[in-house]
């Protein structure tokens, strides 16, 4: 059975079902709503809305999610990180501070340069390696003074929290859970429907 679903879409860039989670986001923040945001869904294809009264002004596709498995499992730096191996957060914030430092591309092989120079492990390198690419997302929100609400799981949610706060972004950085938002999305729609508006 084919997939009938439509995206929602730009010029350049599309949503499928991310919508959906935003509708559920808005409800769940409830008062707490700002009158403008970013909207961060992290995951293999991270996604980042501009929310308004209006709705969905602008959204991006990052790549962080598929890029971390990709370099960690088929690249070269697969020999020096784990993408099991425990979170390593100093190792992880430097990353993120890297990130800032040099184009990414150049970062990434610090990855290598760390186990074979350094002699840091795979726990201390996959860590690093995901501060690169986080960091490397969120530094696209630097300054400015729009808060931004990342709804993710909780391993997620805190590595985003915690690169947010290495970047500066303090208390405009709020990070929510995600588990329902989908469910709480589709039951907006669904009375929306049911009502006729």
């Amino acid at each position: 059975m084919g997939d009938d679903r439509r995206p929602l879409r730009s010029d350049v860039d599309i949503l499928r079902g991310e919508e959906t989670e935003a509708l559920g986001l808005v409800a769940q923040l409830g008062r707490d709503m700002p009158f403008e945001a970013v909207f961060i869904l992290p995951g293999t294809h991270s996604k980042h809305l501009e929310v308004n009264p209006g709705g969905i002004a602008v959204f991006r596709t990052f790549m962080t999610g598929e890029l971390f498995d990709v370099l960690a499992r088929q690249s070269v730096l697969r020999h020096s990180t784990d993408p099991a191996a425990p979170f390593d957060r100093g190792a992880f914030l430097e990353g993120v501070e890297e990130a800032q430092r040099r184009p990414l591309p150049s970062a990434l092989f610090r990855v290598r340069t760390r186990q074979v120079l350094q002699k840091k492990d795979a726990a201390s390198n996959t860590s690093f390696l995901s501060g690169l690419l986080i960091g490397s997302e969120l530094s696209t929100l630097r300054g400015s003074d729009v808060p931004v609400v990342v709804a993710a799981g909780e391993r997620l949610r805190s590595s985003y929290a915690a690169a947010g706060e290495a970047l500066g972004f303090g208390p405009r950085l709020r990070a929510v859970d995600s588990e329902l938002l989908s469910v709480h999305g589709q039951q907006i729609l669904l009375q929306r429907i049911l009502s006729g508006k």
